[in-house]
């Protein structure tokens, strides 16, 4: 085709329709990704870029561009006619990132490019991981209260159970009081009226003043014991045993029986209530006295053990026994050991053969 072709400057009309921008790439830590569609980028990328142009007829050295991280910038960028948009430690979020352009002579695209763009969170920053946070605290809570919940009341119950071990501790000793002492009081009432009835007659006085001393003796004995029982610093293993060893000493020394002590070097300091040391030292007692009135023996051996958080006493002796035909005769006293025993959670255990002697074991935890 040929032809002449005349064209008027002064008549060209200014291109006022805007141009096209394009967002020709984008870097993730120096790293060039494809950004079809939506963008997803994992959290703990450092360095985000942004790279754009717009497309123009005229001289393109004169485009300037202003550029807009939505969600993350709160204004407009004017950076002139850089042509890249860089960013770092963006947050997890979804963002639109905005640019426009003005090519210096009046052409504006007003019509900003876009492209949306998702920082994904880590793990912890996910909503079941906050869930799952939110339950594990409210159980944290939840088993605090519970705990200290439970320690109040284990507390209060041990209040409850110390008042409780007190007033059968009162009990206990106002039976013993109102028991021994009063039946020793009353019998010594009694020797004394018989005393002053006796005044003429000397050998019958004289019966009178040893029952009486006797049972004053008795009642200075109980007495000491009641004492021991309710003492605090008493309430150890320790203290049981040495008490016991004592009291076997002084009573057995005013007879013609021999005693052998089979006794560990070292006993601990665990705590035992004054109910168990107690009942523990008048089945002691009582065996002893059995012992020494029916058994007709002529050496006692006493042990003291404790193993695995339990203390067990034995007496044993080389007396004549007795079998289950003769036991009448003692069983109100067995029983009573056998019942003072099981008030605290303990074992009573009775051998006795006619040839052999008898054997006594008693055994409780502390």
């Amino acid at each position: 085709m040929e032809g002449l072709v005349v064209v008027n400057p002064t008549t060209v009309k200014k291109d006022t329709f805007g141009f096209p921008v394009y967002i020709e790439r984008i870097v993730i830590d120096k790293i060039a990704i494809d950004h079809e569609g939506p963008l997803e980028v994992d959290f703990g990328k450092g360095e985000l870029e942004f790279h754009y142009t717009g497309i123009t007829f005229r001289d393109a050295r004169k485009v300037r561009f202003r550029y807009k991280l939505e969600g993350f910038d709160r204004d407009w960028q004017d950076v002139g006619t850089r042509r890249a948009a860089f960013y770092t430690n963006v947050p997890p979020g979804t963002y639109s990132f905005h640019v426009v352009a003005n090519a210096g002579d009046g052409s504006i695209n007003e019509r900003a490019t876009e492209m949306h763009i998702t920082i994904l969170p880590p793990f912890w920053m996910t909503g079941w991981f906050r869930v799952l946070i939110g339950l594990f605290a409210i159980g944290l809570v939840a088993g605090a209260v519970r705990y200290v919940s439970i320690k109040k009341l284990k507390r209060r119950l041990q209040v409850v159970e110390a008042q409780a071990s007190l007033e059968r501790e009162r009990m206990r000793i106002s039976k013993d009081m109102h028991d021994e002492l009063g039946a020793s009081l009353t019998k010594i009432t009694l020797l004394g009226e018989l005393a002053k009835r006796d005044i003429d007659k000397k050998e019958m006085m004289q019966q009178h003043l040893q029952r009486i001393s006797d049972a004053s003796r008795q009642v200075a004995e109980t007495m000491d014991e009641i004492v021991w029982a309710v003492n605090p610093k008493n309430d150890s293993v320790d203290s049981l045993t040495a008490y016991l060893l004592q009291y076997v000493q002084e009573y057995l020394s005013m007879t013609d029986l021999q005693y052998k002590f089979d006794i560990p070097d070292e006993l601990p300091e665990n705590h035992v209530t004054a109910e168990v040391r107690h009942n523990m030292f008048l089945v002691v007692k009582e065996a002893l006295n059995n012992t020494v009135k029916h058994a007709s023996a002529t050496e006692v051996r006493i042990s003291v053990r404790y193993v695995d958080s339990r203390l067990g006493i034995s007496l044993e002796d080389n007396g004549k026994g007795f079998s289950a035909e003769t036991v009448g005769r003692f069983n109100d006293g067995l029983q009573n050991m056998r019942k003072r025993m099981e008030e605290i959670g303990g074992i009573f255990e009775l051998e006795s053969n006619p040839s052999r002697g008898t054997c006594l074991r008693i055994s409780v935890n502390v």
